[in-house]
This record gives structure tokens, C-alpha cells and sequence, in this order.
């Protein structure tokens, strides 16, 4: 891992503890990728954070592949220069399941391969 990429774990980690005080959210496990379980109603939330526009914009690209790929996409995406927030609903709008958390995982991925 170059020391760029470790700054940039270090801040996404920073970023996800800050978000979780602000929205009072629980977090979900340390294994799940800095993912957050929010129960009103039942999603998966997650800031990803980026150095340059254009590691933003490859990873929504990579995103938008993975959606059609999958036939699945995220409840809500919002974006800026340098971040994105991907909010995963619940596949039934009910309750998380195992397939929800993948969906998330898989996304998570992108984010860490640089795409």
C-alpha cells in the first residue's frame, strides 16, 4: 500500500466516525467495510471519499456498470468533487438481508480498487 493510499484509508476511516456521531447512526461490524445500518427505514449508507474529480468520476462510472451488471442500484447516490454517498434500501423495503449486504460489499470494492 503506497503512503497515499494509506492517507486515503485513514481518512475515509475518520470521515465514516465522523458521519456515524453526527446521524447518531450504528454502525454495523468492522468486517462490512465502513458501511452504516440505519433502521428508518431499513438502508445501508456509506461516504466514500476521494483525492481528485477523477477518481470520483471513475468510481461512479464502475458504479453504474456494476448496477446493470447486477440489475440493482443503490436507493440514493449524491456526489461531489472529491466524495460520494451511496444509501443501499432494502431489496424487499422491509428488512436488510445477506443480499442487501452484498450488493453494499460489491460497491465497497469498487471504492478500494481505485475504480
Amino acid at each position: 500500500m503506497s503512503p497515499f493510499d494509506a492517507l486515503l484509508q485513514e481518512a475515509r476511516a475518520h470521515l465514516d466516525h465522523v458521519i456515524q456521531i453526527e446521524r447518531g447512526s450504528t454502525p454495523m461490524t468492522d468486517d462490512f467495510q465502513g458501511w452504516e445500518r440505519r433502521d428508518k427505514p431499513p438502508t445501508l449508507f456509506r461516504r466514500f471519499a476521494f483525492a481528485q474529480y477523477g477518481q470520483t468520476r471513475a468510481f461512479l462510472d464502475a458504479l453504474s456498470a456494476l448496477s446493470e451488471e447486477l440489475q440493482r442500484h443503490p436507493q440514493n447516490i449524491n456526489f461531489g468533487t472529491t466524495y460520494v454517498n451511496v444509501t443501499v434500501g432494502a431489496a424487499d423495503g422491509a428488512t436488510l438481508s445477506a443480499e442487501d449486504e452484498r450488493f453494499a460489499g460489491r460497491i465497497a470494492t469498487l471504492a478500494e480498487r481505485g475504480e
